[in-house]
């Protein structure tokens, strides 16, 4: 650590988190279930989108929670690790056009 700074606990943070975690599979589906009623793609590419903030929601909860609860800084850099791989296959994805097959 450079500066010799931590990250400290923010329950604000894992609020907003967990809020998240909670409204974004919700809204996922209400912009699919529309996007098919309106067969409309730019609405169904949204609602990956929403899906995807979901997963990447249970990746950072899961780093905040660990440093909150042991005080080990490097959980929320893991957390970020466990991200890319998932980040990289939905961005070669979408670069390729290919529907997720969800919408």
């Amino acid at each position: 650590m450079a500066l010799h700074l931590r990250p400290e606990t923010s329950r604000l943070g894992i609020g907003i988190t967990l809020a998240a975690l909670i409204v974004m599979p919700a809204l996922a589906k209400l912009k699919r279930e529309e996007a098919r009623r309106t067969n409309n793609a730019a609405l169904a590419a949204d609602a990956v989108q929403s899906a995807t903030c979901a997963y990447l929601a249970v990746i950072a909860l899961a780093g905040l929670a660990l440093n909150a609860l042991f005080h080990i800084a490097w959980f929320d850099s893991l957390a970020a690790l466990v991200a890319i791989p998932f980040l990289l296959k939905e961005g070669r994805v979408a670069w390729q056009g290919k529907a997720c097959g969800c919408c």
